[in-house]
């Protein structure tokens, strides 16, 4: 499991490095790029609305190779790449989170929205907001989680004491 500290760096450096693939993508990608980010974002509400969590995660990743494709930068595809193998964890719980499918959706139209507006400033501003309300949920589930480990053990340790 992840520290704080590495869980803030690595969203950090995601929201960085997001922003800046939804800013190439706004700038470089082609009119197929930005068809194909509308059509996963649609795909993943639909998915989302009927509680199908593969489809939503196969959408998700429909979303990330076009949005990867569409900016052209290897170096950055594969830096996201290590990132988010990283806080895959944090990824899979949050899609389970009250809310946080929904408002997922309308980030990612956002982005979406500002690509295919060619609106590269607003692209990167909504890859980065998006990356920064990730960050905050798997704060709090990193948060969760050692309050729920640190109950366990308490309450390992009082049982052991009760058996004494």
């Amino acid at each position: 499991m992840l520290s704080e500290k590495e869980t803030r760096d690595l969203y950090a450096l995601r929201a960085m490095l997001e922003g800046q693939a939804a800013r190439l993508c706004a700038r470089h990608g082609t009119p197929a790029h930005a068809s194909a980010l509308q059509d996963a974002v649609d795909a993943l509400e639909r998915a989302r609305l009927a509680g199908q969590i593969s489809g939503a995660i196969a959408a998700n990743a429909e979303f990330y190779a076009a949005l990867f494709d569409g900016a052209g930068n290897d170096a950055l595809r594969q830096m996201l790449g290590t990132i988010r193998n990283r806080t895959a964890l944090f990824r899979f719980s949050s899609t389970r989170w009250p809310g946080r499918a929904a408002q997922s959706v309308a980030e990612l139209r956002a982005i979406a929205d500002a690509i295919a507006a060619r609106d590269a400033d607003a692209a990167e501003r909504a890859g980065v907001a998006h990356i920064e309300a990730a960050a905050e949920l798997a704060l709090v589930i990193l948060a969760e989680r050692a309050r729920g480990a640190a109950q366990a053990r308490a309450h390992g340790r009082a049982v052991i004491s009760k058996g004494d």
